[in-house]
């Protein structure tokens, strides 16, 4: 009797994991700059809500505007922490439907090559 093995799953395993830490990577060259962006944007939704808040009246007295202003300025930002785990959910989406060897590798291969994580 001859054993045969599906080396699929283990080689989607690893095609999460090499594509999981070329995000984790790309964060840690921003994660300063996305922290203040998070944290300003949140800022930012509760001044558009109506609440009080004044995580913005430094920043926005720098660029001599009000804070409801920055407010508005922030919101109208792309989110780009999201956008890029956008794109890492939809790399681990191809992982999971991946039938191939081949395929994974191309998947994990144009991931690696993204220029666009910003």
């Amino acid at each position: 009797m001859k054993l045969m093995l599906d080396p699929m799953p283990v080689l989607r395993l690893a095609a999460r994991d090499k594509v999981d830490l070329h995000f984790s990577e790309q964060a840690q060259h921003r994660s300063h700059r996305e922290l203040a962006h998070a944290a300003k944007r949140i800022a930012a939704q509760q001044l558009l809500a109506g609440e009080t808040n004044t995580d913005l009246d430094f920043e926005a007295g720098l660029r001599g505007i009000t804070p409801l202003d920055l407010a508005r300025i922030i919101v109208s930002m792309p989110n780009t922490l999201m956008q890029r785990e956008n794109l890492r959910q939809a790399a681990f989406a191809d992982i999971a439907a991946a039938t191939l060897p081949a395929q994974l590798d191309a998947i994990v291969e144009a991931t690696l090559q993204r220029t666009d994580l910003t």
